[in-house]
């Protein structure tokens, strides 16, 4: 009998001494844990930007990426006004370093967007309000070397065939940025088009000189119906305008569908009511004589 209550008092205790070993390992690994935790060096949380967001001025933003590098940096936007409640300056500060960004056409207002591709690459769209719709930035930069650069300026798209020129970017998508771009243009006069930019060998690249129309002066006066041809026209088969197909006359009820324009050439692709296409050269010089239609008319 007293040997049965000794045999169980004796794994009583070492059950308990079990117990206790078990727990000061645990203990151990916890503190190794804990002490790694502590001393582990400090690292940037890793940001992750929405495609297109607004950066207001005079907002400190901590949560988004815009040096590139994928990491959370601390940003603000300071837009102050000129002596005539204008403005023309933009200052970005990020991480504590200001870059100043000017313009001598001034704006009635500047906003800043964040725009960010698929690849992680970060952009600064910087967009003006003036009179005429007109917009004296245009402009999108990205951090480079500890400042802001200007990698694409959307004026160049028209060369010299504008007086006025506004551009809003409807969507990114994956890695490239469409936009919408407004001018008023030597042949047509008013028109607006669609330009996209994508990321391609390191940089934003135009993916076409050719641009799908998407609205245009002359179908006001044309009750948004085909315009009248003002004079009479070679058409071409190609957007090179070297091989003539056919002669459109004065007077034909047609459309435009497209322009192409680069430094050599202002071309429109039109497409007549009886559904005949092809492309004709528009007029790189302000003319009332020149215009493509009888509707088209200049403002501003």
């Amino acid at each position: 009998m007293l040997s049965s209550k000794y045999q169980l008092l004796q794994e009583n205790i070492e059950e308990k001494e079990e117990l206790m070993r078990k727990w000061k390992k645990a203990a151990v690994a916890a503190m190794v844990c804990l002490t790694g935790v502590l001393f582990m060096p400090s690292m940037k949380a890793e940001a992750k930007n929405p495609s297109m967001v607004e950066l207001k001025a005079g907002k400190t933003y901590k949560s988004y990426d815009i040096t590139g590098d994928k990491k959370k940096d601390t940003v603000k936007i300071s837009i102050p006004k000129d002596q005539y409640d204008r403005y023309g300056t933009v200052k970005i500060t990020v991480n504590k370093k200001t870059t100043k960004i000017t313009r001598t056409w001034t704006s009635y207002a500047i906003h800043t967007r964040l725009i960010t591709l698929k690849n992680g690459k970060a952009y600064l769209w910087v967009q003006g309000e003036t009179d005429n719709e007109d917009d004296p930035w245009e402009c999108i930069y990205q951090y480079k070397k500890g400042r802001f650069a200007k990698v694409v300026d959307f004026t160049k798209t028209s060369y010299n065939y504008t007086n006025h020129h506004h551009t809003d970017i409807l969507k990114v998508s994956g890695n490239t940025i469409s936009t919408k771009q407004y001018i008023m243009s030597t042949a047509m006069a008013g028109v607006e088009y669609k330009v996209n930019y994508t990321y391609k060998k390191g940089a934003l690249k135009k993916t076409s000189s050719a641009y799908e129309i998407t609205s245009a002066g002359y179908t006001y006066r044309a009750n948004g119906k085909y315009g009248t041809m003002k004079n009479t026209k070679a058409l071409y088969n190609s957007v090179s305008c070297k091989k003539k197909v056919a002669t459109v006359k004065a007077g034909t009820k047609a459309k435009a569908v497209k322009i192409y324009m680069t430094g050599k050439a202002f071309n429109i692709k039109i497409k007549t009511a009886s559904g005949k296409t092809g492309w004709v050269k528009g007029s790189r010089k302000f003319s009332d004589k020149s215009l493509l239609f009888k509707e088209c008319f200049y403002a501003g």
